[in-house]
């Protein structure tokens, strides 16, 4: 077979896959009625069917405002409303959906007047309690297995002073302890895998992975900065299906002028920075990865200050707008696109909030079709028929 031939069933297929694959899209959420005008999207299910967040409602009456988590399916969204209780002030907020988006993971208002982590299914509010031993301080929210049976978080002890990541299981709740495992430690749960297998959060200033009982550190990405008296930091947000890619932030500072904060790669027991945007100052960090752990996104720092972004080997980072305007062609006139929170399995759907036209925070919901995976169907192709053509 020519070589021309060769390109013309590439180029064919190329345009048959371009075709069926979906097109690139930006959706802004819009809000709850009633209220200031607010959204911010917390997650997004696995599927990419739900997206679940934080909006305002006039609950307690007229010109008043309180924060409700929400529920948007199929370009609707609803509010999911709060947890039972005789809080005459009630809020609510969701940061985490399972794989179907069946299930929603939040924090709300308790008796207490304090947060208290929830689980909503088929409309039903059910409290998860607080780690034994710690009162009835502040619990919240941040993740969930992708069948719902696990969910994490942090909490404060009863003094109010220290937080423990901790687990919700069957309908119990346990500390996951710290690092170093001695009084005045902390850790927080930012993130589990789908799998419910590997939990990631900050430990004692640093990033750690908690797999069967044994919570361990991932380290720092190597200082910028000469001295000895830099000090470092890393925290991990989030894990790929099956664990085996965190990603997350290090930042290296000294308290004085010198402050750099990037957001990293881990995989096979190494930290990669994966850098930051042009212009501004340097700072960035990951929030969530895709299943596979091929696609990062996050919050980065570019000529218009604190921006989304989106990662790849083969692009690197890349302010999120960019991509959308310069790549796709969209017309985001008028928008700033500040926070990206999550991105659905396939790594195609990515949410979070931005600024809208008329200067209110609102939660949006990026389509993004992945080239990577054309470019690795093309080369299949490709080597199919060299192969062919040499047998012959």
């Amino acid at each position: 077979m020519s070589i021309n031939r060769i390109l013309a069933t590439s180029i064919g297929f190329i345009s048959v896959s371009a075709a069926l694959a979906d097109p690139a899209s930006f959706t802004p959420l819009g809000d709850l009625p009633g209220g200031t005008f607010y959204s911010g999207a917390g997650a997004i299910s696995a599927d990419g069917s739900t997206i679940v967040g934080t909006s305002v409602s006039n609950y307690w009456g007229p010109n008043t405002s309180n924060s409700e988590a929400f529920r948007w399916q199929g370009g609707m969204m609803m509010g999911l409303g709060f947890p039972q209780g005789s809080n005459p002030y009630p809020f609510s907020t969701a940061q985490a959906v399972s794989a179907n988006g069946n299930i929603i993971a939040g924090s709300g208002s308790s008796n207490e007047g304090t947060n208290e982590p929830f689980r909503w299914e088929s409309g039903v509010f059910t409290p998860l309690g607080r780690i034994p031993g710690y009162g009835t301080n502040a619990h919240l929210t941040t993740g969930i297995s992708n069948d719902g049976g696990r969910i994490v978080g942090w909490g404060y002890d009863a003094s109010g002073q220290n937080t423990q990541a901790w687990l919700w299981e069957n309908g119990t709740m346990m500390g996951l302890g710290t690092l170093r495992g001695q009084p005045g430690s902390i850790s927080a749960a930012y993130g589990i895998s789908g799998d419910g297998n590997t939990i990631v959060g900050s430990s004692d200033d640093q990033a750690f992975r908690w797999t069967n009982g044994t919570m361990t550190g991932l380290g720092f990405l190597p200082s910028p900065f000469p001295g000895p008296d830099i000090v470092q930091t890393s925290w991990a947000s989030s894990a790929s299906g099956d664990g085996s890619v965190i990603v997350g932030g290090s930042r290296a500072f000294d308290y004085e002028s010198l402050d750099q904060t990037e957001a990293f790669l881990w995989l096979n027991g190494k930290m990669t920075g994966l850098g930051d945007l042009p212009g501004g100052e340097f700072r960035s960090y990951a929030t969530a990865v895709s299943a596979d752990g091929t696609i990062v996104v996050g919050q980065g720092t570019g000529m218009s200050g604190e921006v989304a972004f989106i990662w790849d080997s083969l692009h690197g980072m890349r302010d999120l707008r960019d991509v959308l305007v310069n790549g796709f062609g969209l017309d985001l006139t008028g928008w700033t696109l500040r926070y990206v929170s999550d991105i659905s399995a396939d790594g195609t759907a990515i949410v979070g909030m931005g600024l809208n036209p008329n200067g209110d925070y609102e939660a949006f919901l990026a389509l993004v079709p992945e080239p990577s995976s054309l470019s690795l169907a093309l080369l299949c192709v490709l080597a199919g028929v060299t192969k062919k053509q040499k047998m012959r």
